[in-house]
Parts: C-alpha cells; structure tokens; sequence
C-alpha cells in the first residue's frame, strides 16, 4: 500500500482506504508519528531540501501514519518512473469525505487549528456541526520566532487536552502546520496520554470547504493545472515560488529516473 517516490513513502490506495485507514487508527503503531500529510509538488521540493536544512523534520515528515500525494504531476511522475500511484489524494478532496463519514455520520470529536476564524465557522455551518468540536485560531506568527510559538504550541495543548479529540485537523499552511503538529505530538506523548489524536495537515481544505476561497474547477485539477489556477488567483505571493518549485521537481524526477536506470543497469551485470 505505500510506494516509495522522492524517497517519500507515498500512500497507494483509495479514498475510501484513506478513510479506513484513518478509521482504525490507534496509538500502537509507535514506529509512526499520528500524523497525515498530503504533500503537492511544491511540498515534495521543501521536504527534499529539508534533508539538509532540517533533517530531524525530514526523518519525522517520513514516519508520518499517512502520506497522500496531493498533485497530479506527483502521479505522472510516479508512472513515468514506474512506481505508479493509483490516484491523486488531494487533502481537500479528503476532508469532504472525511466531515462527512468522520464528523458527521460517526460523531467523532474533532479539533481545529486554522489560520483564520471565518474558514472555521462557515465550515462549522457548512457542516452543521453542533457539538463535538473545538477550535483555535493562532495570530499569524514567524515559526523561527521560538518565544511566541512556544506559548501557541502550549495554548494548543492545553486545548487538546482538556477536549479530547480523536482527530485534530490543521490548516495553516506548510510546513508550519506540520512542524506544530510535531511539537504538539512529542509534548503529549512525554505526557503518556491514554489516547493521542491523529493529526490531519489539510493546508487550504477549510478555506475551501467553507468556500472562503475558490477552488480550481475540476476540469482544471484534472489536467494538473490546479497550481497554476492559484497563480492566476495570487500571482504576486505564487509565480515566483511556483516557477521555482516546478523546475526542481522536474529535475528531481530526472534524477530519480537516472538513478533506476543505473540501479537496474548494475543489478543486470551483476545477475550476469
């Protein structure tokens, strides 16, 4: 079920698997951290640059429970070298389905932690939600300025545990939602808790559940242009970082389809 891509052990499966998968989660695994993340190309770019900026962050990005690839060139990739992924698993996709069978039909209690508060209650509308749920909303803050995020990380789990909450969703963005998941993680495991949730890094999927911001059509996401819909939409904040991030990643496909073709050169002589 996982194929290794980028050196990312990428989740092959079906929504509905996803929605298993998250499910039966339980706190036995100790291998994995309680953790989703559903990378896109310009993720997949961050994390490999992580390996030597970050490589603690790194090592823990890949031990996440789940990791989904959130990005049609992440699949065409994935083919082209023949490691091919099913299908694409976009975060906001997931967590339609997820409110809907997770929150709504099963009443599981879930907390939020969003980047603003209007994503957060048009969702809680969207959803009808009444109870079982919480959330926080964090001032925007610089994730190098140890000080304030220290104390945010602290409100965090002071929230979590007093709540209670099977599933925590997160969406502030990467990769400072996943660097605050980990540290919220860590603290609650030295706590030796009963039960830690799982924690789902959805980015953008509250904004566009509670149709803060538009999505692409599906048109669009299904000829891989979504990211170029967002830099039409934001082009001052995204063509640089998508240009940028587009090149590598095709260069770092190149160099991964390099490396099998030298892998397998060298298994055939010496099966020779």
């Amino acid at each position: 079920m996982v194929r290794a891509l980028f050196n990312i052990p990428f989740y092959n499966g079906t929504f509905n698997e996803v929605l298993r998968e998250i499910e039966n989660f339980s706190n036995a695994n100790t291998e994995k951290n309680p953790l989703l993340i559903t990378p896109n190309v310009h993720h997949v770019v961050k994390i490999d640059s992580f390996k030597k900026k970050d490589l603690t962050f790194y090592d823990s990005l890949r031990k996440a429970y789940l990791i989904l690839p959130d990005g049609q060139p992440i699949i065409w990739a994935s083919s082209l070298l023949r490691k091919p992924l099913n299908v694409r698993l976009a975060g906001s996709d997931l967590f339609d389905l997820f409110i809907e069978e997770a929150v709504k039909k099963k009443k599981q209690k879930v907390f939020f932690i969003a980047s603003n508060r209007e994503s957060v209650e048009k969702t809680i509308a969207k959803a009808n939600l009444h109870n079982n749920f919480d959330f926080f909303v964090p001032p925007y803050f610089d994730i190098k300025d140890t000080f304030v995020r220290t104390q945010i990380i602290n409100e965090i789990v002071k929230k979590i545990t007093q709540f209670k909450p099977r599933y925590v969703i997160v969406g502030v963005g990467f990769p400072k939602q996943e660097k605050i998941s980990l540290e919220v993680i860590e603290i609650l495991k030295n706590m030796h808790l009963n039960f830690i949730p799982l924690f789902l890094c959805i980015g953008a999927a509250l904004e566009f559940y509670g149709k803060v911001k538009k999505r692409a059509p599906l048109w669009i996401q299904k000829i891989g242009l979504e990211w170029f819909y967002r830099v039409i939409k934001e082009p001052k904040r995204l063509w640089k970082r998508y240009l940028t991030t587009n090149t590598i990643f095709i260069w770092l496909t190149i160099k991964e389809f390099i490396q099998m073709r030298i892998l397998k050169k060298s298994n055939n002589i010496i099966e020779k």
